[in-house]
């Protein structure tokens, strides 16, 4: 299924609710078709990774550090991960003690969004 057609679905179900028609969420057909856009997004999230190492790796091979076509604009970027001192590691412990004792003492407020989690089995 297409964006375009995703989309449009959204749209008239978002229409439907405004017209005061229960869309049923728990729908066999829609935890169907959610689960099955899932697994295909998770295999083709598996795919770009492996294609991106594979591309990143030839064009370093090249001495190519950023290369246009008519698909978009591919760069091979660093990105920078730090490993600090012990006395920063010794503050960072200090600081998550702290926060945990606000939130055992209601001193930390709790803000909350809702979504959706989907494991497939």
């Amino acid at each position: 299924m297409s964006t375009p057609e995703i989309n449009e679905i959204a749209h008239e179900q978002a229409l439907d609710a405004q017209k005061g028609m229960k869309a049923s969420v728990q729908s066999e057909e829609r935890l169907m078709q959610y689960a099955a856009l899932k697994q295909e997004m998770d295999a083709l999230d598996l795919e770009i990774k492996a294609l991106g190492v594979f591309i990143a790796a030839d064009l370093q091979a090249r001495g190519i550090d950023k290369m246009q076509s008519e698909w978009g604009t591919f760069s091979v970027v660093e990105i920078p991960r730090w490993e600090y001192s012990e006395a920063v590691a010794h503050l960072d412990d200090l600081l998550k003690d702290a926060r945990e004792k606000e939130r055992i003492e209601g001193i930390a407020k709790k803000r909350s969004t809702t979504s959706l989690r989907f494991q497939s089995t």
